[in-house]
């Protein structure tokens, strides 16, 4: 997703979702955002057992992946310096390598060493306050810092070349922390949850009157739904130009940059949702999609091991938002 730890989906549930005694409902701070909880306990689960489950999984994500935690694994890798490869440890690590993967497989449209580049637009936990977009010149110094094929991971050995190569993860770490808190609910022996943060979901299973967990993803304006869909041991993610953007001057920017231009794509997306067996894949590609657009992103989709993978593309047309699907 998308690239920070802000709101990526405005998401809405829909039918029967008051709380019945076998549905319990958590609600929260993590990652810079809210998250919402729906979950069936298995007999001799106890809610304050649960919760404390939750809490502990959200904290050992914190301290892997935020970019605001300074003591966090990725805040340390990011400050290490020398030809030493950093050893990291094997939750970080096996996110790293899955990033590599995908950013290969997007041709670079995902991106984990992006961070640098958002920072000139003023986004991302360190952004200061700019009042221009950058010059082209600036954008080549900070690319030559950037770029995923600056890392190099094996086993837990993580290395970067210039040492100043750093990592961010909000483009997927946000969907991965969906699918760590959704492993806690299975280790509880849940068959029926769904969990949201930020906006990303993943859901298992089915409510406690066996109806589906609908979901309606919104229009830009707020003003409606560009759709519903019902959700069954699958996750879903969104990212939107409009969700963080700002004007500089006469231009405007987003927060969804082009990892290999450093500027917004030219494109008239305005949303991705991706609904896939994972969050973390589901968030990560939701991003590469608004870079490279329908085109190119069903070339990216063509793979046999994203045969599952459901798109629906938001469009700006001239009388409207269009609506584009992939094996909706």
């Amino acid at each position: 997703m998308t690239s920070c730890w802000n709101l990526v989906l405005l998401f809405a549930l829909f039918g029967s979702c008051t709380p019945t005694a076998s549905l319990t409902h958590f609600r929260g701070a993590a990652m810079g955002t809210s998250y919402s909880i729906k979950v069936v306990l298995p007999q001799g689960v106890a809610r304050e057992q649960a919760k404390a489950r939750i809490d502990e999984t959200l904290r050992e994500f914190d301290l892997l992946f935020s970019t605001y935690n300074k003591d966090s694994e990725i805040s340390r890798f990011n400050a290490h310096r020398g030809d030493r490869p950093f050893v990291a440890s094997e939750p970080f690590a096996g996110l790293i390598l899955r990033s590599l993967k995908l950013a290969k497989r997007t041709l670079g449209a995902f991106d984990p060493t992006v961070g640098p580049l958002s920072r000139l637009y003023g986004f991302g936990p360190d952004g200061e306050p700019v009042d221009a977009p950058p010059s082209d010149a600036t954008i080549a110094a900070v690319r030559k810092t950037t770029g995923w094929q600056r890392l190099r991971a094996a086993g837990l050995q993580i290395s970067k070349h210039p040492a100043s190569v750093e990592l961010d993860l909000n483009a997927i770490a946000k969907g991965a922390g969906v699918d760590a808190v959704a492993r806690s609910l299975d280790g509880l022996g849940s068959g029926s949850y769904m969990v949201e943060i930020g906006g990303e979901v993943r859901c298992r299973g089915t409510k406690p009157d066996g109806a589906l967990w609908r979901l309606g993803i919104s229009l830009p304006d707020k003003s409606g739904f560009a759709d519903k869909v019902d959700l069954l041991d699958v996750a879903m993610a969104t990212s939107g130009s409009y969700l963080q953007f700002k004007h500089l001057g006469s231009t405007r920017v987003h927060h969804i940059l082009d990892p290999r231009t450093g500027r917004n794509a030219d494109s008239r997306i305005v949303s991705v949702t991706v609904i896939a067996p994972s969050c973390e894949l589901a968030d990560g590609l939701a991003t590469a999609l608004m870079v490279l657009g329908p085109d190119a992103g069903d070339e990216v989709l063509s793979v046999p091991d994203l045969a599952s993978v459901k798109v629906m593309y938001l469009l700006a047309g001239d009388s409207g938002i269009e609506l584009r699907y992939v094996r909706w």
